[in-house]
């Protein structure tokens, strides 16, 4: 005869099995939606990177007004100061602040964790280190000027982490070369 207590013992352990099988479903469920995730996040910002308009907005930046300056961030400054805060000129302070925001808005992804840096760093690193290098003295006036010391604070951290990065991608090759260096001299 069947014991009752083993028949419960049993039944405990089929179904804390089952709560463990739906437990570790939930949480690789959960894993692959994450990933979805920041594939979709990854893509808007790749789409909006490419958009014929946000080209346009970064290429007049870029090859036009940084250009006249001879990429000199103070010149810029002074350019991009008197078109924000002395005559405000659309033409030039559109592009600088579209941007800003949309280099403000990947920082704070990054932060939050919504999207991993290293899809940022493979496809903007170069572009966000430039952009903020010439444009870091009106950032800080305007942090000045408005009283927001907020203001461009997560792109600034992550152009830190960005140099950093690239600064340990650079020694690693370095480290690289020299080891096959040493492996081909010898």
């Amino acid at each position: 005869m069947v014991d009752l207590g083993e028949v419960q013992t049993v039944y405990y352990m089929i179904a804390a099995t089952g709560v463990l099988v739906a437990a570790i479903y939930y949480v690789y469920n959960l894993r692959a939606t994450l990933q979805t995730r920041q594939a979709q996040l990854f893509m808007q910002i790749f789409d909006r990177w490419c958009d014929p308009t946000f080209a346009e907005l970064y290429g007049k930046y870029r090859y036009e007004t940084c250009a006249k300056a001879g990429n000199d961030p103070q010149k810029i400054f002074e350019v991009t100061k008197q078109a924000l805060f002395g005559e405000f000129n659309p033409e030039i302070w559109v592009p600088i602040h579209t941007l800003a925001q949309y280099f403000e808005g990947i920082s704070i992804l990054v932060q939050k964790k919504l999207i991993d840096i290293d899809l940022v760093e493979k496809l903007l690193s170069g572009r966000i280190i430039w952009f903020w290098t010439v444009t870091e003295p009106l950032g800080m006036y305007t942090r000045e000027q408005t009283g927001d010391t907020t203001m461009y604070a997560g792109q600034e951290a992550l152009v830190e982490e960005l140099k950093r990065r690239a600064e340990l991608h650079a020694k690693k090759s370095n480290q690289v070369l020299a080891a096959e260096a040493k492996i081909n001299t010898s």
